[in-house]
């Protein structure tokens, strides 16, 4: 017969609030204005009362900001000359304040502290002044037009080798502008006397007046002029010199060779030495070695912080294309070295703090990151070499954990609802650790109604 009553009894359990997380707070302001800075925000973990449990998650999070490059001024400019010389005046020199060129002559203002131009007093000494003119000299010619000059100082000078006052301290001006007589050209030298041993030659020339010219004008100098000539005793030739050496080894150079006209020691007789006293002829004729072109510049040995680069060419006939050794072309050597790529290599800033590891055990990960800090070039990017992220395992110890449930324990009744149970254990002494659960389980059993003793019931009443 069927037992009455429920088999399975259910009751809640547990229901107690979860905590839960409050909203996230708004950034706090970035630590730096530039060159990489840190903001964070915060949430709340709200807990119910008697909770013995956390929220899962992290309550800080971090972010890097203004990454971007800090302005600075550059180096300032050399003085400008001053406005004026003296009396007073004024030279400036300046500076910029350099960043990405985005962001407008306005705002970098407003980044870097301090002036852009700088202005100072100079030449503040007195200016100088020039004398009074002198008095005009003696014209430089009686007619036909001179000149004369007035002359002045400048007092109070500071350069005695310049002119401070910057205006003319002399003057010039024509003078006896009448016409002169003129003396017609010389005749040609008469032929010498003697064409050696000494004689004479003359040239003669007039002395023409113009017309209404004063009669005390005369020309100046002689009529005639007589000199001696062919002095020298009469000469002789010498023999040649050998030839020089060629001028070029090669492309069609010259040598040459020379002899003396010489006076002899004794003896007499006319020798003019009319013939030549030099001699010349073309040599080594034949077409010289030449440089070829240049080849193109090798690739630079660094990309940046210096390297050097070169270039070659070869030494060679040009009808023959023979290579030879670089002393047989004139003018430089075969190589040609320069520097390259002078501007500074970039560089990684420092990695920043690990992050928290994204489980507690098992196996999370974690990272960290770092920054290039030289911008893009003109022509391209010249970067680190690297990585700017890295992340890696953390927390890979194995976390704890249940064993497996033991058996289930014989039922304590045979009837009428008895009990069982298992157990199971957890790797840490802290069962927390394990994640939550209980570390025994009961059930019941044998819920059916327990049969009793066969016994006789009352006796009915007697039959008739």
């Amino acid at each position: 017969m069927p037992c009455d009553g429920e088999t399975r009894i259910t009751e809640e359990c547990n229901t107690n609030n979860c905590p839960v997380w409050n909203e996230w707070t708004e950034w706090t302001e970035c630590s730096l204005s530039c060159g990489g800075g840190i903001q964070q925000r915060i949430r709340e973990c709200t807990l119910p009362k008697q909770a013995d449990f956390q929220c899962d998650g992290e309550g800080t999070e971090q972010r890097v900001c203004n990454t971007q490059s800090c302005p600075v001024w550059t180096e300032w400019t050399d003085w400008t000359e001053c406005s004026v010389s003296c009396g007073g005046g004024i030279k400036v020199k300046t500076r910029e304040c350099v960043l990405q060129k985005a962001l407008g002559a306005e705002k970098l203002k407003l980044l870097c502290t301090g002036d852009s131009l700088e202005s100072a007093a100079c030449n503040e000494e007195t200016c100088p002044k020039p004398t009074e003119w002198s008095e005009w000299s003696q014209c430089s010619k009686s007619c036909g037009g001179g000149t004369r000059t007035k002359t002045r100082e400048c007092v109070n000078q500071r350069d005695p080798s310049g002119n401070p006052c910057q205006v003319d301290l002399d003057e010039t001006e024509t003078c006896n502008n009448n016409p002169c007589p003129e003396w017609t050209d010389w005749t040609p030298w008469t032929q010498c006397s003697q064409s050696c041993g000494g004689g004479t030659r003359k040239k003669a020339r007039e002395c023409l007046l113009p017309k209404l010219s004063e009669k005390d004008l005369i020309c100046d100098g002689d009529r005639e002029l007589v000199e001696n000539c062919n002095l020298d005793d009469c000469p002789v030739l010498t023999p040649w010199s050998d030839w020089t050496s060629c001028s070029v080894s090669c492309g069609g150079g010259s040598q040459r060779r020379v002899r003396e006209c010489r006076l002899p020691k004794t003896g007499s007789g006319k020798n003019p030495c009319l013939d030549n006293l030099e001699e010349e002829k073309t040599c080594n004729e034949m077409k010289c070695p030449v440089w070829t072109e240049w080849t193109d510049w090798t690739e630079c040995s660094q990309p940046c912080g210096g390297g050097s680069r070169s270039k070659v060419r070869e030494c060679h006939l040009l009808e023959e294309s023979v290579n030879l050794d670089e002393s047989a072309c004139d003018g430089g050597s075969r190589n040609e070295t320069e520097d390259c790529n002078l501007q500074s290599c970039p560089e990684w800033t420092t990695w920043t703090e690990w992050s928290g590891c994204s489980s507690t055990c098992g196996g999370g990960r974690r990272h960290r990151a770092r920054e290039c800090s030289t911008p893009t070039l003109k022509d391209g990017k010249l970067t680190c070499e690297g990585n700017n992220f890295e992340d890696e395992e953390c927390n890979i110890q194995r976390c704890p954990e249940w064993s497996s449930w033991g058996e289930w324990s014989l039922c304590s009744k045979t009837c009428g609802e008895g009990t069982q149970s298992r157990s199971r254990f957890c790797s840490e002494a802290n069962e927390e650790l394990c994640g939550g659960g209980k570390r025994d389980e009961t059930i019941t059993c044998n819920l059916q109604n327990c049969l009793k003793d066969p016994e006789w019931t009352e006796w009915s009443n007697w039959s008739r």
